[in-house]
């Protein structure tokens, strides 16, 4: 309850519990974002909630021994922060992307094993090199 990712933080638990599923790589939905919605105003909560549902995530692989998971949720989480940031860029929030960079350079040194694209490594240095790597 008030807490933003709410589908991050069950989904590993629930498809836990199922003896079989499908994946699907095909997109099936889109997000439409206006200028009211979540994803268009930042709040931190939000960035500290993806983080939490993820380490929760973390925790669940660990304790199965699933390897490939804790290294997907990684980058999940890195991804995620690199999205965020991606959205303040454009819509030229500086101190937040200053926020959730000081985030993701945490994130980035404790994932390490997976930042083999220079996206990630410019990001890490500075969010103007990122911006202008990504072309925002």
């Amino acid at each position: 309850l008030g807490r933003y990712h709410e589908d991050t933080f069950v989904i590993h638990h629930i498809l836990q519990k199922c003896e079989i599923y499908t994946v699907v790589e095909q997109k099936l939905y889109y997000y439409v974002q206006h200028s009211e919605s979540i994803m268009s105003n930042f709040k931190i909560k939000r960035v500290e909630d993806a983080i939490d549902a993820y380490k929760d995530r973390i925790d669940l692989f660990t304790k199965i021994g699933c390897d490939e998971g804790i290294v997907i949720t990684k980058k999940q989480i890195v991804d995620e922060l690199m999205y965020i940031i991606d959205m303040q860029l454009r819509s030229n929030n500086i101190s937040a992307v200053k926020q959730v960079q000081r985030i993701y350079r945490r994130y980035f040194l404790n994932c390490f094993v997976m930042f083999l694209s220079k996206k990630y490594f410019y990001l890490f240095i500075h969010y103007k090199l990122y911006a202008r790597y990504s072309r925002i």
